[in-house]
C-alpha cells in the first residue's frame, strides 16, 4: 500500500505534533493538535488567539523606529533559549523561519510575550548535531534575507542557545554550524 506524498506529510507532521505532546517541553510552546483526519488529509489544532507572526513583529518594529537594543535582546534571547530546549529534546524544526514563530502579546500588561513555534511539517526527531547545526542555519539565513536591517539579532539568538546547550553538545552543534555556513558561502558564491 503506497501513500500519496500529501497524506505521508499530514502522517508525518501528526506524528511530530503528536510527539510533542507526549514529551510536552516545558516552556516551548506550540498548537494543540485536537484531531488528525487522515481522510481528509486535515489536521485540527488550537488557535492562537491574538498572535502574530514573528516575521511582522520585527518589521513592525523596524518601521515604526522603535529603539532597538531592548527589543532585540528580548527576542534574541528568547529565540536562543527556546531553540536549545527544542534541540535537548532532540526536535528539529526543519523551517525555522520568522514566518513560522508566532509571537502574543499579554494583553494584561502590554509587556509579557510568548512566542509559538508553528509548523512543523519538515520537523524531525532523534537528531544529529549536523541537523541542529542546519536549523540554526536556516533561521540565519531567514534572518539575513528578511530582516537584513537588524544584523545583530541571529548573534544575539546563538550566544543565547549556546548558554542553554550542554558543554559537549555545544562544542559538537557550534562546530558542525561552521561547517554548514561554510558550504553555504561555497554554494552562494558558486551557485
Amino acid at each position: 500500500l503506497q501513500l500519496s506524498h500529501a497524506v505521508s506529510q499530514l502522517c508525518k507532521a501528526s506524528i511530530i505534533y503528536s510527539q510533542m505532546t507526549m514529551y510536552y517541553i516545558p516552556g516551548v510552546s506550540t498548537p494543540t493538535i485536537y484531531y488528525v483526519d487522515f481522510d481528509e488529509r486535515c489536521i485540527y489544532m488550537e488557535y492562537i488567539d491574538d498572535a502574530i507572526p514573528l516575521k511582522r513583529y520585527i518589521d513592525d518594529r523596524i518601521e515604526e523606529q522603535v529603539e532597538g537594543k531592548l527589543w532585540i535582546d528580548e527576542v534574541g534571547t528568547s529565540l536562543g533559549q527556546l531553540i536549545a530546549k527544542l534541540h535537548s529534546k532532540q526536535l528539529i524544526h526543519g523551517d525555522l523561519t520568522t514566518s513560522n514563530i508566532l509571537i502574543k502579546i499579554n494583553k494584561n500588561d502590554n509587556e509579557t510575550k510568548t512566542f509559538v513555534f508553528i509548523d512543523f511539517g519538515l520537523a524531525r526527531i532523534d537528531s544529529t548535531a549536523e541537523d541542529k547545526a542546519v536549523d540554526l542555519y536556516v533561521l540565519e539565513r531567514s534572518l539575513l534575507s528578511s530582516h537584513s536591517q537588524v544584523p545583530q539579532l541571529f548573534s544575539i539568538i546563538m550566544e543565547n542557545y549556546k548558554k542553554h546547550v550542554d558543554d559537549k553538545q555545544r562544542k559538537e552543534i557550534v562546530r558542525k554550524y561552521e561547517d554548514v555556513r561554510a558550504r553555504g558561502r561555497k554554494r552562494l558564491m558558486i551557485g
